[in-house]
């Protein structure tokens, strides 16, 4: 039994939360009461957008709502049509990336005057073609009252947007253009035993434009060109001293190099090379299809560049020494040196020295939906520039 005391407080507090618990209810009224409209569109103000199933390209829906007076949005959620699932194998993000946000690239025709905006950004998972009917259930909040409106189960226009993420389109060599040999930027040249020159690769005028390149062979962090920090090198070492010996090609940035080193000439001359350093053109560098440099370089007559064991880097030719009873077979090298000065000398017997080969590479393109496509480059023949069948350049394959 309760006494008169403890009663009369207690009904007190029954009563005054009955009574606010009350008024929370009545506050509230049907539970979309905060919304007087909720519509998606996809970017183009239409109810369909075609992405690229990459996983960077990304779907831009927005959000148009109206709020009741009083009420502020709290949250948007994106969820499947009729269903109400969670979009699994989506990735949804407020934020937007660099990439293109649908296909046609559609410029935006909703009129949000009289109302308010919220973007979503939602790309697929993984690479796997895929299609979804997207429609938004949104919260928003009075004096601590949650109410929620959904088009998922509506029947109006407006209610969804329908993705249709389909395979993507990867890059190749008919989408680029390579400089050839023969039409590149001559940087140095001695004799007939050395030849640099930069080769170009551009993109095509219909190709989607470039926006990143990527690879693990950046010519950087040392400015001579050597054997290891080759793009593609291929070495042709017993052909006859008229034929090409060795071509390499090295992949170049501005951001990482303005000049290359080398040395310009060794082994069967009279003259031994100096060491030269000499600026690279970047000669289309400015031109709006321009993609990357690479400097190549053809060593005749039996010259080559290679790794010793003590981890110098040099450029040699063979040569036969009579010593002995027997003619005995060494590489005589030069080493980069002194600017402008003749490059150090060295001899190595055939068997100490550690070859270097990289017959292939690729590079990574990643264009403006997202795409990533690897391009993949050897030594091809060169065609048209009064060659044997042996010389080589850097090509596209």
């Amino acid at each position: 039994m309760f006494s008169k005391k403890t009663t009369m407080p207690l009904l007190v507090a029954l009563s005054t939360c009955f009574n606010v618990s009350h008024a929370q209810e009545l506050n509230a009224g049907p539970p979309d009461s905060g919304f007087k409209n909720l519509k998606i569109f996809a970017s183009d103000g239409t109810s369909k957008v075609n992405i690229f199933a990459n996983g960077n390209m990304q779907a831009k829906l927005d959000i148009i709502y109206d709020l009741a007076p009083g009420y502020e949005l709290k949250d948007i959620h994106l969820k499947q049509l009729n269903t109400e699932d969670e979009l699994e194998g989506w990735k949804i993000s407020d934020t937007s990336n660099q990439y293109l946000h649908q296909i046609d690239n559609l410029s935006s025709s909703i009129s949000v005057s009289d109302s308010m905006t919220a973007h979503r950004y939602i790309s697929t998972e993984d690479e796997i073609p895929v299609s979804i009917s997207v429609c938004v259930e949104a919260t928003a909040i009075k004096d601590g009252v949650e109410t929620k409106k959904s088009t998922c189960n509506s029947q109006t226009s407006n209610a969804f947007v329908y993705i249709n993420a389909i395979a993507p389109h990867y890059l190749g060599k008919e989408d680029f253009n390579l400089t050839s040999w023969a039409d590149s930027p001559l940087l140095d040249k001695w004799e007939d035993t050395i030849e640099i020159r930069e080769q170009t690769l551009m993109k095509k005028p219909n190709t989607p434009r470039i926006l990143s390149v990527e690879s693990d062979s950046w010519h950087k962090g040392d400015d001579a060109i050597y054997a290891e920090n080759a793009f593609v090198l291929e070495n042709y070492v017993k052909n006859l001293p008229s034929q090409v010996s060795q071509v390499a090609s090295w992949l170049e940035s501005d951001s990482y190099q303005t000049s290359v080193k080398f040395v310009e000439n060794t082994g069967l001359h009279s003259t031994w090379g100096t060491t030269k350093e000499l600026p690279i053109p970047y000669d289309r560098k400015n031109e709006k299809n321009y993609i990357t440099t690479f400097v190549t370089q053809i060593l005749k007559g039996d010259k080559f560049l290679l790794k010793e064991n003590q981890w110098h880097y040099n450029l040699c030719a063979e040569q036969t020494f009579p010593w002995g009873i027997y003619d005995q077979h060494y590489y005589r090298c030069q080493n980069i040196g002194e600017l402008w000065q003749v490059a150090p000398e060295y001899v190595y017997n055939v068997n100490n020295v550690t070859w270097i080969t990289r017959p292939s590479n690729t590079l990574k393109v990643t264009d403006i939906y997202g795409t990533t496509s690897e391009l993949s480059f050897i030594m091809g023949l060169i065609n048209g520039y009064g060659y044997s069948s042996d010389y080589r350049e850097l090509k596209l394959v």
